[in-house]
């Protein structure tokens, strides 16, 4: 039994040739992934506060404080029932996000920065890992300042088990784990 074989099929040596050539501009891709991103330049304090330029003045000013050698990222404000919330998010170096959560005077309601698990500060990630099992890993870690409490959350993946999610106090002090089931 003979096979047809369209003509755009037949074997030629542009046929050949036509993968090899693809392979370069993938290993170029597959290099350029693996690079670091570039880290984030801060924006000029000018354009910083064209940017919050509609914002209530303290807020402006605490964002401005808070903002040191990071980059703005995302701005919002938030209304619910009569109460306005302004919502800024910045990445900084070593940091992967950060999200300021402030009222109209200013005042830092929530500040939570979640971190690459290296840059983590140590005291924080050993706090986290007491809580988790020896066979857990931390995948993910935040540091939360709330009406001037510090805790420190973070994602666990068990072998065999449920991810586990872990949240405790400065001190170390457990407060609350949750195993994340998957839908």
């Amino acid at each position: 039994m003979t096979h047809f074989r369209p003509p755009h099929a037949q074997t030629t040596p542009t046929a050949r040739i036509l993968p090899q050539t693809m392979k370069i501009p993938l290993l170029l891709c597959l290099l350029a992934a693996t690079l670091p991103a570039p880290a984030a330049t801060p924006l000029p304090a000018k354009e910083v506060s064209r940017i919050l330029g509609g914002w209530p003045a303290p807020v402006r000013e605490s964002v401005q404080r808070e903002l040191g050698d990071g980059r703005l990222h995302r701005l919002k404000a938030v209304t619910t029932d009569d109460r306005t919330t302004y919502q800024a998010d910045i990445e900084f170096p070593g940091v992967l996000d950060a999200e300021l959560v402030l009222l109209a005077d200013g005042k830092i309601i929530r500040k939570l920065q979640e971190y690459d698990v290296k840059s983590a500060p140590a005291a924080a990630r050993e706090a986290l890992l007491r809580h988790a099992g020896k066979d857990a890993r931390l995948e993910d870690m935040a540091i939360i300042t709330e009406g001037g409490k510090v805790t420190y959350e973070g994602e666990f993946e068990r072998p065999g088990l449920a991810d586990l999610k872990v949240l405790v106090a400065a001190d170390g002090t457990l407060i609350s784990q949750e195993e994340e089931v998957e839908d």
